[in-house]
């Protein structure tokens, strides 16, 4: 009786175990799928999301309280990645910018910005910039 009452508490244990690290797989499924889904951004709201994402078995997969949780931290790992996208992108711009005035003969000094946008525009470089 005695080994068939450790062999309970032992299976109850694993069982335990097993479902632990069952959640926790799906909870990072759910957090990495928010992370990529194109869906999704830093200013999209948990309703607006539950919405959008409630049919799915990953959504409703992972506890409430647990979800918005992890929603909340998707947000701000997205919010700070849009970030820091738009930093990069205003510093590749403003590079750009930069070379493509300094390489057009007719930009002195003297210029003015109105005469500047002018000339860009008829800059195939600039024009074609994305």
């Amino acid at each position: 009786k005695q080994a068939f009452n450790a062999y309970k508490v032992q299976r109850i244990k694993e069982d335990k175990d097993q479902e632990r690290i069952k959640l926790k797989q799906i909870k990072e499924e759910f957090e990495t799928y928010l992370q990529q889904c194109e869906h999704m951004n830093s200013t999209i709201k948990y309703k607006k999301a539950e919405q959008i994402f409630g049919h799915l078995n990953i959504w409703t997969s992972v506890p409430e309280r647990e979800r918005r949780e992890l929603y909340d931290d998707v947000v701000n790992y997205l919010e700070k990645k849009e970030k820091e996208e738009a930093k990069a992108l205003k510093k590749r711009n403003v590079k750009a910018l930069k070379d493509i005035l300094e390489n057009m003969a007719k930009v002195t000094f003297r210029t003015t910005w109105q005469e500047a946008q002018r000339l860009l525009l008829d800059n195939v470089e600039f024009v074609h910039d994305t």
